[in-house]
C-alpha cells in the first residue's frame, strides 16, 4: 500500500518535473518575443503570439504540489517531513505564479507605455 503510494507520489513528482521546464521555456519565449515586439512596434497591432505563449506557460504551470485526493496519511514513514516539504514547494509554486502574472503586466503594459504607445491607443 505505501509502496503504491509512493510510486504514485513518484510519477507525480516526474510530472511535475516536466511541467516546470516547460512552462519556464514557454514563459522566457514569452518575454523574449514580447520584448521584441515592443521594441520592433508590433505587440500593438499583432499581440496574439505573445499572448499564446503567456497563456501555455500560465496553464502548465503546476496548481498544486501534491497529487489531488493523495492522502499524507497513507505515508507512515517520513510523513511529517514530506508535508513540510510539499508545503514549502506549494508556496513556491505560489509565488512564481505571482512573478508571471507581474511579469506580464510589465511587458504587456508597462513596456509599451515607456516607449510611448500607451496600450489603450487603439480602444
Amino acid at each position: 500500500m505505501v509502496g503504491d503510494v509512493m510510486r504514485e507520489l513518484e510519477r507525480f513528482d516526474r510530472v511535475l518535473r516536466w511541467r516546470v521546464r516547460v512552462s519556464a521555456v514557454c514563459y522566457a519565449l514569452f518575454v523574449a518575443v514580447g520584448l521584441a515586439a515592443n521594441w520592433q512596434g508590433w505587440l500593438d497591432r499583432e499581440p496574439t503570439p505573445v499572448v499564446a505563449l503567456l497563456l501555455v506557460a500560465f496553464f502548465v504551470w503546476p496548481q498544486r504540489a501534491l497529487p489531488r485526493g493523495f492522502k499524507l496519511e497513507e505515508v507512515s514513514h517520513g510523513g511529517e517531513a514530506l508535508e513540510a516539504s510539499r508545503a514549502r514547494l506549494d508556496r513556491r509554486l505560489r509565488a512564481v505564479r505571482g512573478l508571471y502574472f507581474l511579469g506580464a503586466v510589465v511587458i504587456l503594459v508597462i513596456a509599451p507605455w515607456v516607449m510611448g504607445k500607451p496600450v489603450w491607443a487603439g480602444i
